[in-house]
């Protein structure tokens, strides 16, 4: 298409210096009756020439636009075959004849941190009674910075290891990928995933786990799986155990509309190795995280329609990460390297492909989102990784 563009350009400038000559001949003789007469074929040739260049004109534009209709179309068809190969299993679902979860097998490692505050003592007291009761299948995990916390989690049955590493200057919080990346090394599972310490679930995330760790999609390609909670009222520090009812508290609760995600799960395929050193506990690690996922051509997957999370909420109320000392140090470390995204509406978990459901027939199911049902602030996102990638 350049070609003839600047074939177009040439004959233009050749025919205006020929018009131009002749013109200026025509002036300068234009006493002459025989120079005149001389000249009218020279001119009625000009004008054929210029008739044809603007057909010649039309007919560029009109392969133009045919040749642009073709990489329209070659455009979405890559779009979604770029989708379906990072979303779509390369073989049907396996049937499990044992479900994981009546069986030794660990599927998902589920890790927390906190520090030991008077009045989050009942909830915390709640996660660790709730999160074991998912044994064997998901095992909890808690990295401590006080030894006697770990000790006292060990002995009601939890995995327990040393923060890693911290950041967030003297704040000295969790570094999220540290943990990911020792819950790797230290323990063999299928998925490792983190929730914040005054969170908890219904029995939905274990038959969500149960058929994600089966899944070809979980096996075969990096994945991030999100879910949202529902902040439920804690003020009054109502004690839990592995008989509570979840779900009637989640129906009571107030669901969190603002695209943030509450729980993030990966497999061994997921890149943590180039993400910054982001801690927990500060806001602006979950859109980022997701948004960092997406341009890495990770699948994304929503599980809150089959897992209740419910926030239990004391007396600082939802918001009490917003007055945390250096409370924007994530945000300070993304815009050292360069790697805020285009839009933090790319990192919301409604920006995930797949989601797991329950179908019709009371199945659990992992279904791959229609682009069409895509919120628009999900498409035109762009990340600059250059300073965090080899």
């Amino acid at each position: 298409m350049t070609s003839y563009k600047i074939t177009f350009k040439c004959y233009l400038v050749i025919v205006t210096v020929v018009a131009f000559s002749f013109y200026c001949g025509f002036i300068l003789s234009k006493d002459n009756r025989f120079q005149i007469a001389k000249y009218l074929p020279k001119f009625t040739q000009i004008r054929g020439i210029l008739q044809k260049l603007d057909s010649l004109e039309n007919y560029i534009k009109k392969q133009r636009f045919q040749v642009s209709g073709q990489f329209k179309d070659f455009s979405a068809k890559l779009s979604q075959f770029v989708l379906d190969r990072n979303t779509k299993p390369k073989e049907p679902m396996k049937t499990q004849e044992e479900p994981w979860r009546k069986s030794n097998k660990t599927g998902m490692i589920l890790f927390t941190t906190w520090i030991d505050v008077a009045e989050k003592d009942i909830v915390h007291r709640n996660v660790f009674r709730t999160w074991r009761k998912w044994l064997p299948l998901i095992k909890p995990l808690f990295f401590y910075i006080n030894a006697s916390t770990g000790n006292r989690l060990k002995k009601e049955g939890w995995l327990v290891r040393p923060v890693p590493k911290t950041g967030c200057g003297d704040s000295n919080m969790p570094i999220m990928r540290d943990m990911f990346l020792d819950a790797v090394t230290n323990y063999k599972s299928v998925l490792y995933g983190y929730a914040n310490g005054d969170i908890t679930f219904d029995n939905g995330i274990q038959k969500a786990i149960d058929h994600l760790v089966e899944s070809t999609v979980v096996q075969e390609k990096p994945v991030l799986i999100l879910v949202r909670r529902t902040n439920v009222d804690f003020s009054n520090s109502p004690e839990l155990d592995e008989n509570s009812n979840i779900t009637e508290m989640y129906n009571k609760g107030k669901a969190v509309m603002d695209g943030s995600s509450d729980g993030f799960f990966t497999n061994k395929l997921f890149p943590w190795e180039y993400v910054p050193n982001a801690v927990v506990g500060r806001i602006g690690i979950g859109m980022w995280l997701v948004s960092y996922a997406r341009a890495m051509n990770v699948t994304v997957i929503d599980i809150t329609k089959t897992v209740r999370a419910i926030h239990m909420t004391t007396k600082s109320g939802n918001l009490e990460s917003n007055f945390k000392k250096n409370v924007r140090c994530n945000h300070v470390i993304y815009g050292q390297l360069n790697i805020v995204p285009s839009s933090w509406g790319c990192g919301h978990i409604l920006c995930a492909v797949m989601e797991v459901i329950v179908d019709e027939h009371g199945k659990t199911v992992m279904i791959r989102k229609s682009p069409k049902n895509m919120e628009k602030k999900c498409s035109n996102c762009y990340m600059d990784l250059k300073k965090i990638l080899p």
